[in-house]
């Protein structure tokens, strides 16, 4: 069964507010709110709700009655981040600290995203959401910041540790390779980083449903799609799907070095999420496929 069959309309009535709306996950939101018809839904750009202004913030809350929040603003610039780590801690840290007070004055949910960059460590295995976090950068530690203060929230919060994250919205590494592909006879990926892809649409529908089963207490979900693999593999499904004829040739991590370390192999349990929400992900590859069949179509 797909993810997305999955969605169920809900009867209570939610206001929410989803910060960052213009990114790829906000987009992909925002295609899915006709199956929640009771729930009106806001999708405000920065110029509107920064989430680091608090009082832009409580503004909007109190003249729209809000009562739930999907936080997707993130500073995700890795790279930047090591140039410019006072507005990444302040996006990804202290706008966090001001969407926890606006939650808990006025009583919200509230769901906010992570990253696998937390785990900055090597494992042989893979990580739970239980685990020790070990942060290397700046990208990963603002991160990390974030996930401690909604976790010593006084309201229950929801994190949701994602990466890889792709869709037809915005930059990401599929349209990155579809664009080259077609202007380049080859093309050199890294093949010694490992991850699990995730489609911003299926990231979209599990959020939705946490919204719909929210925890009593706070709770770290892990959201991926299905399967491993490394970049220089991921971009091979790409091209394949794609029917570009480009020439991929793997390198290893030295051949591009980069400002902020990136994970060798963090690859993120789902078992939790899938057993809270009852729901089966799919897998990267068939993920893709339909990523990759919605962009043809609108070319």
């Amino acid at each position: 069964m797909r993810l997305y069959f999955l969605i169920l309309i809900h009867p209570c009535m939610h206001k929410v507010l989803v910060t960052g709306g213009k990114g790829q996950l906000g987009q992909s939101l925002e295609k899915l709110v006709g199956f929640y018809p009771q729930w009106q839904f806001f999708f405000p750009d920065k110029a509107i709700v920064d989430i680091t202004q608090p009082q832009d913030l409580e503004n909007f809350i109190t003249q729209h009655a809000i009562t739930a929040i999907i936080n997707t603003a993130a500073y995700t610039q890795v790279d930047q981040a090591e140039k410019d780590p006072e507005q990444a801690f302040a996006v990804n840290e202290n706008g966090v600290a001001n969407l926890i007070f606006a939650a808990e004055k006025y009583n919200l949910k509230l769901i906010s995203f992570s990253t696998d960059y937390v785990f900055g460590s090597q494992k042989k295995g893979t990580y739970s959401e239980s685990d020790i976090i070990t942060p290397f950068g700046v990208y990963a530690q603002s991160k990390a910041k974030a996930e401690a203060l909604l976790l010593n929230a006084k309201k229950p919060m929801v994190i949701v540790r994602t990466a890889w994250v792709f869709s037809l919205y915005g930059k990401n590494f599929v349209k990155t390779i579809r664009k080259l592909g077609l202007q380049k006879e080859e093309l050199q990926v890294v093949n010694d980083q490992w991850g699990s892809p995730t489609y911003a649409k299926d990231l979209a529908v599990v959020s939705l449903k946490i919204l719909e089963k929210y925890p009593k207490q706070t709770e770290i979900f892990h959201m991926v799609n299905t399967g491993t693999t490394n970049w220089f593999e991921f971009a091979r499904e790409i091209t394949i799907l794609s029917k570009i004829q480009t020439q991929l040739l793997p390198v290893p991590t030295t051949a591009y070095p980069t400002l902020a370390i990136r994970p060798q192999k963090a690859i993120l349990q789902t078992e939790k999420i899938q057993s809270y929400l009852g729901i089966n992900i799919r897998s990267w590859q068939d993920a893709l496929a339909e990523c990759i069949h919605q962009m043809n179509k609108n070319e």
